[in-house]
């Protein structure tokens, strides 16, 4: 049963998340899941969804369009 799904971003230098709830749907069912996500000043993200047992399902890290932060 999945417990919840979260969005991870980063900016080069700062990592953020955001967690849902996903306790409330039925074992081997599906959802789709939009979830707002304010991308500005963002380099790239990531969703994940983790279940009761603390096993993860992860979609790799996508780079996301514009300016690239200088590297320090």
């Amino acid at each position: 049963m999945t417990e919840f799904v979260e969005v991870v971003w980063g900016d080069g230098r700062t990592t953020g998340r955001q967690v849902v709830s996903a306790a409330h749907l039925p074992p081997f069912g599906r959802h789709r899941f939009v979830i707002p996500f304010d991308a500005t000043g963002k380099t790239w993200v990531r969703f994940a969804a983790w279940d009761s047992a603390g096993d993860g399902a992860f979609v790799p890290p996508v780079r996301l369009p514009g300016p690239q932060p200088d590297r320090p």
